[in-house]
C-alpha cells in the first residue's frame, strides 16, 4: 500500500507534465484532490471500526490499482482532475489503516521493537517506490510503469484479504 501511495505522488506529477498541463493548473487539481483525501480520514476509522481492517485495507488497494491501471487514458486536464480525485478517494478510504494494523498486531511484550521494525518496512516501501517507478519511466513509459504498480495493488489486495482478519483487535461496544 504504501508503495502505491508512493507512486502516486509522483506519477500524477509526471503524467501533468506529458499532458502539457499547466503547472498551476495541476498544481490545483492535485490540491483538489488532496482535500478529498484529507476529508476522508474520520469516514475511514469509521469504515475500520465498524466492519474491520479489511474494508478499508482491499478497496484502497483494489482502487489504487484501477487508478494506476488507467493513466493511459487520461489524455487532457479534464480527465487528469478525475484519475486525481479518483485516486485520492481510494487512497483515503484507507487513511490510518497500516499505522492501526500495526498497532493491532503489535506483541505486548516488544511492542516498541516491533512498531519501529514495522515503521521501517512501510517507510523503505513508500521511500523505494517512487525511485522504481522513475527509473521504469525511463524503459517503459509512464503509462505502462503505473500499470505495473497497478497490478501490484491487486496482488496486495489478495493478500490483504486473505492474511488480515476482519477485526486483528475485536472492537468493544460502546452503546
Amino acid at each position: 500500500m504504501s508503495a502505491l501511495r508512493g507512486t502516486r505522488m509522483v506519477g500524477l506529477p509526471l503524467l501533468a507534465v506529458a499532458l502539457s498541463i499547466p503547472t498551476e493548473q495541476a498544481s490545483l487539481y492535485i490540491g483538489f484532490a488532496g482535500a478529498l483525501d484529507f476529508a476522508m480520514f474520520y469516514l475511514s476509522g469509521q469504515v475500520m471500526d465498524r466492519f474491520g481492517r479489511n474494508f478499508a485495507a482491499v478497496p484502497t488497494l483494489i482502487g489504487l490499482g484501477i487508478a494506476h491501471l488507467v493513466v493511459g487514458f487520461a489524455v487532457d486536464a479534464n480527465t487528469f482532475l478525475l484519475l486525481a480525485l479518483f485516486m485520492s478517494l481510494a487512497n483515503g478510504l484507507g487513511s490510518g489503516v497500516i499505522m492501526v494494523l500495526g498497532a493491532d498486531l503489535a506483541p505486548k511484550d516488544a511492542r516498541s521493537e516491533f512498531l519501529a521494525s514495522y515503521r521501517l518496512l512501510v517507510d523503505f516501501g513508500d521511500a523505494a517506490a517512487p525511485g522504481i517507478l522513475s527509473g521504469l519511466v525511463v524503459v517503459v513509459g509512464l503509462t505502462s510503469a503505473m500499470a505495473g504498480f497497478g497490478f501490484l495493488g491487486f496482488i496486495g489486495a489478495g493478500l490483504m484479504y486473505r492474511y488480515i482478519p476482519k477485526y486483528a483487535v475485536q472492537p468493544t461496544n460502546k452503546g
